[in-house]
C-alpha cells in the first residue's frame, strides 16, 4: 500500500484483510495525519448514510476513513450506489469496501481498480502458513527452528489471530535471544487456547450470559489479550449475521458451506444460534461491539471491565 487511494476493495481471507485495514489506519498515524474513522456494515446500514459520511468534508487537517464491512452481503441496488460513488470518489476520504468474496470481473472490482486499489487475499495453504510464521518471527528479529514451528501449530492450532498473539508473546518473553527452539516454547505456548475462547463465543451464541462471564474471567486471569477476545466475539456475530442473510435468501446447505467456508456441522450450529437473534438484536450487538472497541483503544475503560460490560449489555 504505497500511495493512499480514495477507494479500496479488500476481500478474501478474513485475517489478512483485517490486517490490511489496520495497515491503512496505521498509515495515517505514521504520517501524523488526523483521522476520522467511521465503520459500517453493508447488510445493516443504508448506503445513503454511509456515502453521506464519505462525502462529508472533514475538519481542517483531517481525512475521513470510511470502512464498510460485509460489502458482498449488500443488495444489488445498494452495491450499485457504492459503484456510482467509486466512479468519482471524494479526494478527502478513503472508502474501504471489505468483503468475503467478490467476482474479479464484477463492475465494482473494475471500477475500484480503475479509481483506487483492489486487494485479494487468498486463504493460506499449509506451506503458506509455515512461511508466514517464519516471516512473523523474522519481523521480530527472531529465528525459529522448524521443530518449534511444528510444535507451535500443534499446540496453538492454525488460526492466524491466535498464532500472531502467541508469536508476539514468545518474542517478548525470549528477550534478546534470537534463535528459538522447541524446548524454549514448551513452557510458554498456551495449549489449544482457542478451546476456551470457543467456549465463550458458543455461550454468547446460546445467550448464556452468566456462563460467558465466568469463562471471560478465566480467560483474563490466564492472560488472554482482551482485544483478541473481542476480535473473536466480533467474528462470531459476523458469522451469525452472514448465516441469517443466507437463511433469508433460502440458500441450500451447500451454499452455506461455500460462503462461510466451514464444514456442514458448524453451519448447523450457526443456524441454530442465528435463530436465537432478531436483526434488531444483531444491530444492537454490533453497536455495542464498536463502542467497546473504541473504549478500550482510547483508554476510557480497562479492557477486562469493558468486556464484562459488553456481555452484560448484549443480553439486557
Amino acid at each position: 500500500m504505497d500511495e493512499l487511494k480514495p477507494v479500496y476493495l479488500i476481500y478474501g481471507d478474513d485475517f489478512q484483510r483485517e490486517r490490511a485495514v489496520s495497515r491503512l489506519k496505521s498509515r495515517f498515524a505514521e504520517s501524523g495525519e488526523s483521522l476520522d474513522v467511521k465503520e459500517f456494515t453493508a447488510a445493516l446500514d443504508e448506503p445513503a448514510m454511509v456515502l453521506q459520511a464519505a462525502e462529508t468534508l472533514p475538519f481542517f487537517g483531517q481525512m475521513n476513513l470510511v470502512v464498510v464491512r460485509d460489502f458482498d452481503k449488500a443488495s444489488s441496488p445498494d452495491q450499485k450506489m457504492y459503484v456510482k460513488y467509486a466512479e468519482n470518489p471524494s479526494p478527502n476520504t478513503c472508502l474501504v469496501l471489505v468483503a468475503d468474496k467478490i467476482r474479479k470481473g464484477s463492475v465494482v472490482a473494475k471500477t475500484v481498480d480503475k479509481n483506487g486499489q483492489v486487494y485479494e487475499f487468498k486463504m493460506f495453504k499449509q506451506a503458506d502458513l509455515l512461511d508466514w510464521i517464519y516471516q512473523e518471527f523474522h519481523q521480530r528479529k527472531k529465528k525459529v527452528d522448524p521443530s518449534a514451528v511444528r510444535y507451535l501449530i500443534e499446540q496453538a492450532g492454525t488460526d492466524q489471530r491466535l498464532l500472531e498473539s502467541e508469536i508476539e508473546k514468545i518474542s517478548v518473553y525470549m528477550g534478546e535471544k534470537e534463535i528459538i527452539s522447541r524446548e524454549d516454547l514448551e513452557p510458554i505456548v498456551n495449549r489449544n487456547p482457542q478451546n476456551t475462547i470457543f467456549e465463550l463465543i458458543d455461550c454468547l451464541g446460546q445467550k448464556k450470559k452468566d456462563q460467558a462471564l465466568r469463562i471471560l474471567n478465566r480467560l483474563i486471569r490466564n492472560g488472554e489479550p482482551p482485544l483478541k477476545v473481542l476480535s473473536m466475539i466480533v467474528r462470531q456475530f459476523r458469522m451469525i449475521l452472514k448465516t441469517k442473510a443466507l437463511e433469508a435468501n433460502r440458500s441450500p446447505v451447500t451454499e452455506f458451506v461455500k460462503e462461510l467456508r466451514i464444514p456442514p456441522f458448524i453451519v448447523k450450529k450457526y443456524r441454530q444460534q442465528g435463530a436465537r437473534f432478531s436483526m434488531d438484536e444483531i444491530k444492537k450487538i454490533f453497536r455495542l461491539l464498536h463502542k467497546t472497541d473504541l473504549a478500550i483503544k482510547k483508554g476510557e475503560l480497562k479492557p477486562d471491565i469493558a468486556l464484562e460490560i459488553l456481555i452484560g449489555k448484549m443480553f439486557s
